[in-house]
């Protein structure tokens, strides 16, 4: 019994820990359900309040101000109607006067085509008139360029009259004056290709050398001088006899005149001298360009070949302005100053075959005319 009573001993203990532990999780959990109750209807509150502040705070101004635009756009809806009515309105008065412009440009097109075939017929009446007038003005002025080529020689001129008469034949715009535009280019190129010799420089420079001739500077002169024996009269007495052989001596040197024969003919000691010489230089530089004008190569050559030597003998040949006309006269004397001229005459062939075919087109018109 002792044993079993000291067995159940401590069983009693441990129903009574067990009972007492049961009681404090039931307490416990009576304290948590009420906690949890407590959190959850504050958490309710909490939103509440919220929902209670967002409607009142937020949503109730938010709402009133989308109403106020609302009504704003409605009302500015509202004056759009009169405005969709006028531009309506003018839109189909705007139509109606398209169409009239419309008409009226229908209307223009046709009377432009009409005015445009009624020229291309007067042109084919007239055609070939203005065609006869066009192969004139071109006919005389080449004419007047190869009279210029002929008579004067003078290229630049007869290349300016041949520029014109094609400008003028471009003008024209006619499809028959093709063939003479190119023969006119033809001889364009051939005039522009030509290497002759410009007369009008060189004749130039031959005038303005003659005005300067008093400027070339003459070659210096080595001044010697000459000591001639002048006659002495030694008056000898009679009592004298020695001085008889002295006074004979001087008598036949006085019969002799002695001067300087190694002194150049370039020496120009007389100022007469110096001016017949400049004189001469001019009539020669005269000579010379009256035959450059002339296109006389020979006469050209010869003044060249004299004036040439006058420069050489007479001036000074170290001076730059003497040495400038040497040389330039040495390039140019041999010079052949009448080429002959460019052949410009398949302008003019062209030009009158031309007008010949027009003239019988002419003809035959006026023959089914009548």
């Amino acid at each position: 019994m002792t044993d079993e009573n000291a067995r159940s001993a401590p069983d009693a203990s441990t129903e009574g820990r067990s009972v007492n532990t049961e009681g404090l999780k039931s307490t416990v959990n009576g304290y948590f359900r009420y906690f949890s109750m407590f959190t959850m209807a504050l958490l309710i509150i909490c939103i509440a309040a919220a929902g209670y502040y967002w409607e009142t705070q937020m949503f109730t101004p938010a709402l009133s101000t989308l109403e106020n635009r609302i009504s704003a756009v409605e009302t500015e809806s509202n004056t759009y109607g009169p405005r969709l009515e006028e531009m309506e309105i003018s839109n189909e008065s705007s139509e109606a006067e398209l169409k009239t412009v419309l008409a009226d440009v229908t209307g223009l097109a046709e009377g432009i085509r009409s005015l445009g075939d009624a020229v291309k017929v007067l042109y084919g009446k007239d055609a070939q008139s203005s065609l006869t007038w066009v192969l004139a003005e071109a006919e005389y002025l080449i004419l007047a360029g190869m009279q210029r080529l002929a008579l004067e020689q003078d290229v630049k001129s007869a290349i300016a009259v041949l520029s014109a008469a094609d400008d003028r034949l471009r003008s024209a715009e006619h499809l028959e004056l093709m063939a003479l535009r190119e023969q006119i280019k033809q001889d364009l190129a051939i005039l522009r290709l030509a290497d002759l010799p410009d007369v009008e420089a060189l004749a130039v420079y031959l005038g303005e050398t003659g005005d300067r001739v008093d400027d070339l500077p003459i070659r210096r002169i080595a001044y010697t001088e000459v000591a001639l024996i002048s006659n002495q009269h030694d008056v000898v007495a009679e009592d004298k006899w020695e001085r008889i052989a002295k006074a004979i001596w001087n008598d036949v040197l006085s019969l002799v005149e002695i001067s300087d024969g190694t002194l150049p003919d370039s020496g120009v000691f007389d100022p007469m001298t110096r001016r017949f010489l400049q004189q001469r230089l001019r009539l020669e530089l005269a000579s010379a360009r009256l035959s450059v004008l002339r296109r006389d190569k020979k006469n050209f050559g010869i003044s060249s070949k004299l004036i040439i030597e006058l420069l050489n003998q007479h001036y000074d040949t170290k001076d730059a302005s003497v040495a400038a006309v040497v040389a330039r006269l040495q390039n140019e004397r041999e010079r052949d100053l009448n080429l002959a001229m460019p052949d410009i005459s398949g302008s003019l062939d062209t030009i009158r075959s031309l007008r010949l075919s027009s003239g019988t087109a002419n003809a035959t018109d006026v023959s089914l005319s009548k």
